[in-house]
Formats: structure tokens, C-alpha cells, sequence
């Protein structure tokens, strides 16, 4: 069996963008060895995305400081305190370039968040395996750009369907999170394109021709969606688009001209 893959150090979070003519300076808080410290650096256009813009984003840049990897949109909280969600569509699996696609060892992590009526509640996280689907915004002053959506890979084999080569989400506890993350899987496959009634996915014990069907056809679908994007920059969940809006519904049209009156 192959290895799962391990993610590469990098630095994440907002930041402030400024594109300069040779370089791009990079605003943003840095977390290392357990200290935060507010630093500014800069690094060359061509160690940027091409999609690099100014403003406020989410932006991932190497250990080192020296590669600008991606910028993504931010999301907002309207005056009820709930995000905004952001109209998008899936963009694919992420991997790194030359690697296949496999799920990702995660050890796990204690965290807090503001639960109903403003309390603070923490939450531990076990470890498990994960992957990643990124959404594109096509819409908004964020359009063309990406955000992840971490999810956590929960597909056993189903033996006793089709021909029990077939992928199935399954959990074996009724303990959280499993559930609920078993729920956000199977809700980002259906809200994504994928249909129960005639859809089916392989299973693959390292997961790589399991991520890979996933990842053909729900580019496939191009089915837009709402993303709830946290101020994070990460997908939290998404939702179907009201209905009679398609990705086409967003697409840039052509500037009208007018004639001159001879």
C-alpha cells in the first residue's frame, strides 16, 4: 500500500497584498516555533500565482517566506453574524503537481469557536485522514479565485452492492465529529453534482482511483453552489444555488458597441 501523503510546511492567513512592479510585498501575521509576529516581506513576481492582486486575501507562502503559493477570497459575516456565502463552483481535488492524488494524514487539533448566544466552546478534533476540494468564486470582487474546502475521507468498500468494488461513506461510531463530518462529505457530493440514483464511485484502498472520480466528475457537473467562506479564507460548507442560476448565469458577456450615427 502506498504511503499517505504528508503537506508541506507553509505559512497561512490574512495577509495584505501589494503588487509591486518587479515583486509582490506580503503583509501577514507569521506563527513560528509558537510566536506570532506581524512581519512584511516580499517576494519576485515570478514566485507569485498569476492570479496575484492587491488587496486583503487569504494567502499561503512557503517556510521560508520566499514563494507566494496561492490568495484566496475572505469571507464576511453579515449583521446576524452568519458568513455571506459566496456563489461558486468546484474547481477540483488540490494535490501537489507530480503526486497522486491520496488523502492526507491529520493528527488531529483543539479548537475554539463562538457558539449560540456568543459562547465560546472548544471542540477536539481526533485524527483521521483528509483532502481537499477546492471552490472557485465566480462572482464578487473575489472572482476567479480559490478557496479549500478541507473534508474528511470516510469511503469503506460496499460489498454487498453493484459489483463490491464500490466506495460508500461509513462511519462506525456515533461519536462526534464523525458524524457530522460523514454528513458535510456526503452533502458536498450531492450539492457538487453528484447524483445517488446513477452515480457511484470505486473504492481504492489507498483512496487515489476513489479521489480521482471524485475529482473527474464533479468537474464534470460544474454545478454552482453556494460557499460559505469563513473570514479564514476556508470553505465551511456549501449549498445549492437558488434555482435557474447556472455557472453560464456568471459568465463574463461580451462589451456591447454602438454604432456612430453617420
Amino acid at each position: 500500500m502506498r504511503s499517505y501523503i504528508k503537506s508541506r510546511k507553509t505559512h497561512k492567513g490574512p495577509a495584505t497584498i501589494t503588487v509591486l512592479t518587479k515583486n509582490v510585498r506580503i503583509e501577514m501575521d507569521i506563527t513560528d516555533g509558537g510566536r506570532t509576529t506581524h512581519q512584511v516581506f516580499e517576494v519576485a513576481r515570478e514566485d507569485a500565482p498569476a492570479d496575484v492582486r492587491s488587496g486583503q486575501f487569504h494567502a499561503t507562502v512557503n517556510e521560508e517566506k520566499t514563494k507566494l503559493f496561492r490568495i484566496g477570497p475572505m469571507g464576511s459575516k453579515g449583521p446576524d453574524g452568519k458568513v455571506i456565502p459566496m456563489y461558486a463552483v468546484f474547481d477540483g481535488l488540490a494535490h501537489i503537481e507530480g503526486q497522486p492524488l491520496l488523502p492526507r494524514n491529520s493528527e488531529g487539533r483543539e479548537w475554539s469557536f463562538t457558539g449560540k448566544g456568543g459562547s465560546i466552546q472548544k471542540r477536539i478534533d481526533p485524527p483521521s485522514r483528509t483532502f481537499t476540494a477546492n471552490y472557485r468564486v465566480v462572482s464578487g470582487p473575489y472572482a476567479g479565485l480559490v478557496a479549500p474546502f478541507i473534508l474528511h475521507y470516510l469511503f469503506e468498500q460496499d460489498e454487498d452492492y453493484g459489483d463490491g468494488n464500490e466506495a460508500m461513506i461509513y462511519v462506525d461510531t456515533s461519536e462526534e465529529p464523525w458524524p457530522q463530518w460523514a454528513r458535510t462529505l456526503k452533502t458536498m457530493l450531492q450539492v457538487s453534482g453528484f447524483n445517488d440514483a446513477v452515480d457511484s464511485l470505486p473504492y481504492s484502498q489507498d483512496g487515489e482511483e476513489t479521489l480521482e472520480a471524485i475529482d473527474r466528475l464533479l468537474k464534470e457537473r460544474n454545478q454552482l453552489v453556494r460557499a460559505f467562506i469563513s473570514p479564514s479564507g476556508y470553505v465551511n460548507r456549501v449549498g445549492p444555488a437558488e434555482e435557474g442560476l447556472t455557472v453560464e448565469s456568471f459568465a463574463k458577456k461580451p462589451a456591447k458597441t454602438t454604432k456612430k450615427a453617420k
